[in-house]
């Protein structure tokens, strides 16, 4: 991944051609790949050509030349996962789970939950909507699919988990 074929904005996965600020470990596990080293090692990259954009270099260096703004920012990421936590409880108070909470109380897979709210019909889902409100101004947490505890239970007692050959 030449520093040359890299758009300002961009890092290009070499597997897939998707474009990233930075190609993570999250990415790579769905090509097969444990880490970034062996990522490298199976394209060739050594360790001088970086894995993110440069746009990603300049605002990791502005960060790190002032330390304040990264207090603020995990203060922020803090907040932004205790009113979320927050959130997903109340939710689960209501009979409504994301695929997370729902995977850890049926014991499938999350993938597939998240599979089956795709498909149409298979696991009825709605959305809700993560705002939260610093000091700063407000942050759009995104979009979370829930889904009710009586789908969700009928989708158990339907499910079949593929045999794996």
């Amino acid at each position: 991944m030449p520093r040359e074929r890299d758009l300002p904005d961009k890092a290009i996965c070499l597997d897939c051609g998707q474009g990233f600020k930075l190609i993570h470990n999250g990415h790579l596990r769905t090509h097969g790949y444990k880490n970034q080293e062996e990522y490298r090692d199976n394209h060739g990259l050594g360790s001088e050509i970086p894995l993110h954009s440069k746009d990603y270099s300049v605002l990791r260096s502005y960060y790190a030349l002032q330390p304040q703004n990264i207090t603020t920012s995990r203060t922020i990421g803090q907040e932004f996962q205790r009113q979320r936590w927050t959130l997903i409880e109340a939710l689960a108070e209501r009979g409504l789970f994301t695929a997370s909470t729902a995977a850890t109380l049926t014991g499938i897979p999350r993938s597939t939950l998240q599979s089956a709210m795709r498909e149409e019909g298979r696991l009825p889902y709605g959305l809700a909507c993560l705002r939260i409100s610093t000091v700063s101004g407000s942050i759009n947490g995104g979009l979370a699919k829930i889904t009710q505890l009586g789908a969700l239970y009928q989708f158990v007692k339907t499910h079949k988990p593929k045999k794996r050959t």
